[in-house]
């Protein structure tokens, strides 16, 4: 395991609904600009029941970055999102097994430090 301290920076935060609008918008112009070309967009698959290959999603990532580049726009220094996996924890939970956050550091000089977190010992061992 190991741990790291980061420096969002600007962050496209999609735990916040201004960057879920950015996201959105990003999606409808990739949309159009692949029909346009006559192109396929990706497709997000499911393996398991479960939302793990996620080529859409990375194409409109990559795309929101693209169109703030070109219209010269600061670049998102980070990407935050959370990822709601696994079977709920208990009938009609909103909790599930796996849910987690990703942060991608789109610049290694956001990473400011790393480190191997202390193992603690466990409780009644």
């Amino acid at each position: 395991m190991v741990g790291a301290i980061i420096d969002l920076g600007l962050c496209l935060d999609l735990l916040e609904a201004e960057s879920i609008a950015v996201v959105a918008a990003g999606y409808q112009g990739l949309s159009q600009s692949a029909r346009a070309a006559g192109f396929d967009l990706p497709a997000n698959k499911k393996y398991g029941g479960q939302l793990v290959v996620r080529r859409l999603d990375c194409a409109v990532i990559n795309f929101v970055h693209l169109m703030r580049e070109r219209n010269g726009d600061t670049a998102f220094d980070s990407v935050r999102a959370p990822f709601i996996e696994g079977p709920p924890l208990y009938q009609n939970a909103g909790f599930h097994k796996q849910t987690h956050v990703q942060i991608c550091a789109r610049k290694a000089d956001q990473i400011i430090g790393y480190f191997r977190p202390i193992a603690l010992a466990q409780p009644g061992g």
